[in-house]
């Protein structure tokens, strides 16, 4: 997983339909194949497992920034185990590169 700061043009990968429609001359060469695009993604991350993946701890950083404490939820007597970070609108790009 990684961490992008300003998005990637949709223009410089291949559609993954179209990829699989050909067979290419080679398998080493050719714009990053794109296999999901998501604009309105949420991302939700338990509290006690943000250290598992290093780059939760940047996201859920920025996430902060912009809001106020509006991105932990609880739901009543949810544990502190349990309680979870939200972070809204986040923009998913599954490629091959």
């Amino acid at each position: 997983m990684e961490v992008l700061r300003d998005p990637p043009k949709a223009s410089t990968f291949v559609p993954l339909v179209e990829h699989q429609s050909t067979t290419p001359a080679s398998f080493h060469s050719g714009p990053p194949v794109l296999h999901y695009y998501s604009d309105r993604s949420k991302l939700i991350v338990l509290e006690h497992e943000i250290d598992s993946a290093p780059a939760f701890a940047p996201i859920l950083a920025a996430a902060a920034a912009h809001q106020h404490e509006n991105g932990t939820q609880t739901n009543g007597e949810q544990s502190q185990q349990n309680k979870q970070k939200v972070v809204e609108d986040v923009d998913v790009w599954v490629a091959s590169e």
